[in-house]
Order: C-alpha cells, then structure tokens, then sequence
C-alpha cells in the first residue's frame, strides 16, 4: 500500500473530522482513515494512542472553531458565541454527542464503585468518598479564592450581573466547593451508616 498523504495527529484529526461530517460518525473507523492516507490502521496509532482519544480530539476541533467574545456588551457578546456555537453542531452534528457521552462517561466512571451494590464494602465506599471530597474541595476553594484569573478566558468572556472577571471566578469556586461538599457528604454519610448498620447486625448481642 503505497502511502498518499504524510501523516501527522492533525491530518489524521482533520480526515476524521471530514469523514464523520460527510458520512456520519458510525462510518468513521480506523482502518477506513488509514485507507484515506494509503497505510495500514496501525500506523495511525503512532499519531493517536486509540479512537477514544481520536474522538476526543475530533471534538476538541469543532469546538476550536468558537470563537471567546470579545464585544464589551456582554448582550452582543453572548449573542455572538451562541449563534456560533449553533452554527458548529450544525456543521459537526456528532460533535454534540460525544461531548455529552464523554461528561456522562466520566461521571458514571467517578460514582460506579461507590453506587452500584457490591462493588466496594461499605467501609470501603466512605473511604473512596472521602477521598474525594478531600482532592476535589481544595480545587474548588483554589478557584474561589485565587486572587488573579486562573483561566484566560475568563478575563474575555461576557459576565452576568456586572461581576468582575475576578468575582465571576470566584462565585464558580464557591458553586463547586459547596456542591461537592453537599453530595459527597451526604454520599459518605449513607455509606458510613450502612456500615454501621451492618456491624449492628454481625455484632454478637
């Protein structure tokens, strides 16, 4: 197979783009972009690591082409990023749905062993949950009392309610910090009782 086209992760991320655009995402596959570029599947692979992290840098693509706001009316500019967001998922209509499965994947990757019954023992489970309430509050608090930016981004898009770029930061931070704190420990604390429960019961009277 004689090789067409050299071969580079974004060549193989614009290909990918142009198949699933025209063709749909269920035709997109690797050895059909390896064809494109005249090499076998696997010589993709020394560009991207598997079609997960291809898909992801598929979406990663079509959202490039939204572009930060920059009208000081933050009306004008809201107005201008969503008609532009529009204007991409119209043009990329499976982008949508790999970035919804990839949030519902993450979150289903992060509460699987703490919800489903029988993975973890229920000591095990308030352990995994605290732990998380200990690494995810501090990026949460970090966010809500950084005394600068942490994102350029904020510094450029469009703010409710006349914040500063600074207060709008920091109202995300303390949103974080006080759902997080909510969930998990409500999570930990049922987890923490059935575990309790269930000395109750093994416990000899």
């Amino acid at each position: 197979m004689e090789q067409r086209f050299p071969l580079s992760r974004a060549a193989i991320v614009a290909a990918a783009v142009a198949v699933a655009d025209r063709d749909g995402l269920d035709r997109l596959s690797m050895r059909r972009l390896g064809r494109h570029f005249g090499v076998e599947a696997m010589s993709l692979y020394n560009h991207v690591p598997n079609k997960a992290a291809l898909l992801d840098a598929m979406v990663d693509e079509a959202l490039d082409a939204i572009p930060v706001p920059t009208d000081p009316d933050w009306r004008t500019g809201l107005r201008g990023r969503c008609l532009a967001q529009r204007r991409v998922f119209h043009d990329h209509r499976w982008a949508l749905g790999i970035e919804h499965l990839l949030f519902v994947t993450a979150g289903l990757a992060f509460w699987w062993p703490a919800l489903v019954p029988g993975r973890m023992r229920h000591g095990s489970r308030v352990i995994y949950l605290a732990a998380a309430f200990f690494l995810a509050a501090p990026v949460a608090l970090l966010i809500a009392l950084a005394g600068s930016t942490i994102y350029p981004y904020y510094d450029t898009t469009p703010h409710l309610w006349g914040l500063t770029p600074l207060e709008d930061q920091s109202l995300g931070g303390m949103m974080m910090a006080v759902e997080q704190s909510v969930i998990l420990f409500v999570a930990a604390f049922q987890a923490f009782t059935a575990m309790m429960d269930e000395d109750a019961v093994g416990s000899p009277s």
